[in-house]
Parts: C-alpha cells; sequence; structure tokens
C-alpha cells in the first residue's frame, strides 16, 4: 500500500482501498478514545499546573536537606575521630594506671614478703610472690626511666630471692610433715606450692605423700591378714581380704584429696595423681599374687590337673570340669587356696572338685573387686580430663583447638594403665 505505482489489477486495488478504509477506521476509533479522554487529562493537567509550585519548594527543600545530611556526615565523620582518639587515650590512661599498680602491687609485694617471711606466715608471703609472678618484668622496666630503674630492679632481685628461700623452706616443711605423718602440715605446705608456680613440683611430692601412706596403711593390714590362723573365719580367703584392703585404702585417698587436688593444681591433675597412685597399688597388688600364687600352690596345682588330663582314669573329670578351672587360674594370676596344705605337692594324691571350690570363689572375689575398683578410677580419671580439655559445642573448633587431640591421647593413656599393670 506504500507504493500504489504497483497496483496494477482491480484486484489488488479494492484491497488497498479496504486497507485503507480499515486503517482509517482504526484512526477514527483513537481519536474518539482520546477525545473522551481529554477530561481527565485536561484535569490532570490543570492539577499538575497547581502543583508546579510546591515542586518547587520541594526541589528547594531536597537541596537543603542534601545540604544538612552532608553537614550531618561530615560532623559524624569528625565525632567518630574524637570518639577514637579518645577510646586511645582512655586505653593508654587504663594501661598507665595498670602500670601504676603493678609498681605499687611490687613495691606492696616487696614490703610484705619481708615481713611475712619474718613471721613465718608462709602463706601470705607465697601470695606476695605469686603477684609479683604475675607482672610482667619486661613492663616494669619500661614502665620507669633509664636512670629510674634501680628501684624496680633491686625489687625485683628481692623478690625472687624471696621466691628461692620459701621454697627451699616449703620443701623443707614439706618433707618434715611428711616424716612425721602430720596430714595438716602436708595438705597446708601442698597448698603453697602452686603460689609459687611450683604445681607440678608439689603434685610430685604429694602424690609420694599418698603412695607412702596408702603403703604404710595397708602394709599395716596385710601383716595382720597374712598372721591369720587356720581357724579364722577369713583364713579361706585371706588374699581377697588383702586385695580388698589395698584398693579400698587407694580408693579412699583418691576420694578424700581429689578437691584438694583440683583446687589448688586445676584440672587435668587428678588424672595425674590417679596414675601415681595407681602405679603404687600395682606394686603391692603383684607382691599380693606372688604370695597367693606360692602359698596356695598354684604351680602344683597347675601340674597336677595337667598331669590328670593326661590320666585315662580320670578323663571324664578332667573334660567336665578341670579345663575350665585350669584356664583361670593360669590366666588370672590372681588365686589360691586359702589354706596352706601341702598335700597337693604330694604326687599320690589326686586333684578334687572339692579342693578347687575355694580358689575359685576366691578368683571371683578379687575380679569382681577389681571391676568395681577400676570403674572407679576410670570415672575420675575422665570427669578429669573431659574437665581439662572440654568438648567444644561448635563444630570442627574441638579438632581445630587440640583439645581432641590431647583428649584422645590421654584416653588411649588411661585405657593402657587400668589394664596392665606397670
Amino acid at each position: 500500500m506504500d507504493n500504489f505505482e504497483n497496483l496494477t489489477s482491480l484486484d489488488q486495488l479494492e484491497a488497498a482501498l479496504d486497507q485503507s478504509q480499515e486503517y482509517q477506521n482504526s484512526l477514527d476509533r483513537k481519536i474518539e478514545t482520546s477525545l473522551q479522554r481529554w477530561p481527565n487529562v485536561a484535569s490532570q493537567s490543570e492539577q499538575l499546573s497547581r502543583l508546579a509550585p510546591s515542586i518547587d519548594l520541594l526541589e528547594t527543600d531536597a537541596e537543603r536537606l542534601s545540604s544538612v545530611v552532608q553537614f550531618t556526615s561530615r560532623l559524624a565523620d569528625s565525632i567518630s575521630s574524637k570518639v577514637r582518639q579518645l577510646d586511645l587515650a582512655k586505653t593508654r590512661v587504663f594501661d598507665a594506671i595498670q602500670r601504676v599498680d603493678d609498681i605499687l602491687d611490687l613495691n606492696f609485694c616487696t614490703d610484705g614478703v619481708k615481713q611475712e617471711l619474718f613471721s613465718k606466715n608462709y602463706e601470705q608471703a607465697a601470695r606476695h610472690i605469686h603477684r609479683y609472678l604475675c607482672l610482667d618484668e619486661n613492663v616494669l622496666r619500661q614502665t620507669i626511666p633509664a636512670d629510674s630503674s634501680e628501684s624496680i630492679t633491686e625489687s625485683l632481685k628481692t623478690l625472687e630471692e624471696a621466691r628461692s628461700e620459701l621454697s627451699k623452706i616449703v620443701y623443707e616443711k614439706f618433707d618434715q610433715a611428711v616424716k612425721v605423718n602430720n596430714e595438716a602440715e602436708v595438705e597446708r605446705f601442698f597448698k603453697i606450692f602452686p603460689l609459687l608456680k611450683l604445681k607440678d613440683e608439689g603434685l610430685e611430692r604429694f602424690s609420694g605423700y599418698l603412695c607412702g601412706l596408702v603403703e604404710k596403711q595397708v602394709s599395716e593390714k596385710l601383716e595382720e591378714i597374712y598372721n591369720y590362723n587356720h581357724d579364722h573365719p577369713r583364713a579361706g580367703f585371706m588374699y581377697a581380704d588383702a586385695m580388698a584392703k589395698l584398693l579400698e585404702s587407694v580408693a579412699f585417698h583418691v576420694e578424700n584429696k581429689q578437691a584438694l587436688v583440683e583446687t589448688y593444681c586445676g584440672p587435668g591433675k587428678v588424672y595425674e595423681l590417679l596414675q601415681s597412685l595407681q602405679k603404687k597399688c600395682d606394686e603391692i597388688a603383684i607382691d599380693i599374687l606372688s604370695r597367693f600364687t606360692q602359698r596356695r600352690h598354684l604351680k602344683a596345682i597347675r601340674d597336677k590337673v595337667s598331669k590328670s588330663l593326661r590320666t585315662s582314669n580320670i578323663v571324664t573329670y578332667a573334660s567336665s570340669v578341670t579345663a575350665s578351672m585350669t584356664a583361670s587360674m593360669t590366666a588370672s594370676m590372681a588365686s589360691s587356696l586359702n589354706r596352706n596344705d601341702d598335700s597337693f605337692l604330694n604326687d599320690s594324691r589326686s586333684i578334687q572338685v572339692e579342693d578347687l571350690n575355694d580358689v575359685l570363689i576366691e578368683i571371683a572375689i578379687m575380679s569382681k573387686q577389681y571391676e568395681i575398683y577400676i570403674g572407679f578410677v576410670q570415672r575420675r580419671a575422665t570427669g578429669d580430663i573431659d574437665v581439662a580439655f572440654p568438648k567444644e559445642t561448635v563444630a570442627g573448633e574441638d579438632e581445630n583447638n587440640g583439645n581432641f587431640e590431647q583428649r584422645e591421647r590421654l584416653y588411649e593413656e588411661l585405657r593402657k594403665w587400668t589394664t596392665t599393670c606397670s
């Protein structure tokens, strides 16, 4: 329709005419629609014309607001800078106050430790030294000008000498208290070790004291038990009684001293105490079992049972009873007869089931005692490990901070020394 010169036939002309008429009709409809909308357009145009002054005012207000915002921003930057300066000044003031306090503490500790040592108030003297040990010597020296640092040096020297002197006194007093078995004095001087930052040394000596106490108390009880007469009501289970006295003594001292060690040595130290006591427990237990094996003639019984297994006239007895009994005795090394009966050494006498009854009962008693005791030790040690190396609540942090590896290492170590005698 754009090029009428190409219309050569009547049909083409008629089609072009129809298109032109349709186009004209659509234009008429659009014009009519626009005319119908004109009142609204005119009304809106009039409203816009009335709003023109307001728009100009809004533009002016917007420019003013922008200026205020810019001013506020510059003011905030300025205030923020001043706040940072004030915060820095505050930090420096606090540091200065802390350094002054440290110097005052140093002087107070220097004067106090001399007086307390002279009056033999070792606990208070240790507190003065502990305060000194918590101070940063380098910071103290930086606080005072070089030409005025002689007083600081002299104070530090005095406190270090006091620490050495008090450490020597505490060692001597602790050893003296151990010798006379003065429990109150032992605990008194044990509490001083951590204040002098001798926590490990103090725990080692305290563990040795408890081991000695266990050995002494148990030895007295064992001597009494070993002297049972044949007609004593517990003569048949004397070695079970001996083992019970040993395990009860160790458990009693752990129960009684755990809070003391936790309070003054911190988490993780009860585990070390248990480890030391367990070594002494193993040592005494091995001696009990050795006596047990010897006095109950376990070797003779074992040889007798082995021989019986090879004897045809007691095959039925051996297959039904002796095999299981032999396995229990040779595996445990913890049982023997309660009778000191040398008849087992007589080759002409055969083993009877009645002969093994007391042995097996004593084995069962000692086994039960051990299970109860070792459960007690494991619970105490595990609880202490968990406090010293707690499990983190956030996933992944436990592995990252080293607690996991330390905890697992101690768990594995615990499993070893609670299942094998050292």
